[in-house]
């Protein structure tokens, strides 16, 4: 799933794939990408806790991690802002 759009087309095979993925290869990337299409599909606090748990799994891919929402912000501000002020807090409470 790290190549497909961070949009909603084709949501629902998105986050099935990644599912799947995530199961077997829970890579930073993966993980953050799946929290992106969870919000994206109104599933929000879900994708709040994933990307939390995946920011204190890979604390050293902060900013890989930050860069994913943020070209994730574009198909839908709204859902994915939210994200990134996670993120950036995370970042904040690690100095």
């Amino acid at each position: 799933m790290i190549g497909a759009p961070l949009d909603r087309s084709n949501l629902g095979v998105k986050l099935a794939m990644s599912e799947r993925v995530a199961r077997f290869w829970p890579a930073n990337a993966v993980l953050a990408r799946r929290a992106v299409f969870l919000a994206l599909d109104g599933k929000a606090e879900k994708a709040r806790r994933l990307l939390a748990r995946t920011l204190e799994t890979f604390p050293h891919k902060l900013d890989a991690t930050i860069l994913i929402l943020e070209e994730a912000r574009n198909a839908d501000p709204n859902a994915v802002e939210p994200l990134l002020v996670v993120a950036k807090a995370f970042s904040g409470s690690r100095k």
